[in-house]
């Protein structure tokens, strides 16, 4: 394990994040864990490093105006909505007044596992931009689909 961990060091040791392996990098993340309807760039997730990295991305990439942003929480019907409003809107640096009505799934009276927060969807309604995050998107997979690697 601690070669492993050495050779991505190594790896990681050579790239940088400039705005073209930005924007292709966030255009995968939204093809993979984006909504693609709604004329808007939308992303859920329980995982709060990908949400940040998505939103980091997102802010570096397209300075969106922040009071377009918004949040949506899902949670189990025992979890206090003021809770993780808080823990959501400390995480991803959004007002709590930026957080549309809460989900509360009834059904779901267990957590889904340890440290459970909810599911948070972070959106930010802008058709063109989302027009152009698929079409980097899928003109990449495109490109990729096409080329022959290896030998």
């Amino acid at each position: 394990m601690k070669k492993i961990e050495e050779e991505v060091e190594e790896y990681f040791s050579n790239i940088t994040i400039n705005k073209t392996l930005g924007e292709l990098t966030f255009a995968i993340f939204y093809l993979g864990e984006g909504t693609k309807t709604g004329g808007r760039v939308e992303i859920s997730s329980t995982n709060t490093n990908i949400l940040t990295a998505f939103l980091k991305l997102f802010r570096y990439l397209y300075l969106p105006n922040e009071s377009r942003l918004r949040c949506r929480l899902n949670l189990r019907q025992d979890q206090s909505e003021n809770q993780f409003k808080n823990y959501w809107s400390k995480i991803l640096n959004i007002p709590k007044s930026q957080f549309i009505k809460t989900q509360s799934d009834k059904r779901a009276s267990n957590p889904s596992f340890k440290n459970y927060k909810g599911v948070c969807t972070i959106y930010c309604s802008d058709t063109n931009l989302q027009k152009r995050v698929m079409s980097i998107g899928e003109k990449f997979l495109k490109k990729v689909n096409h080329y022959r690697l290896g030998g």
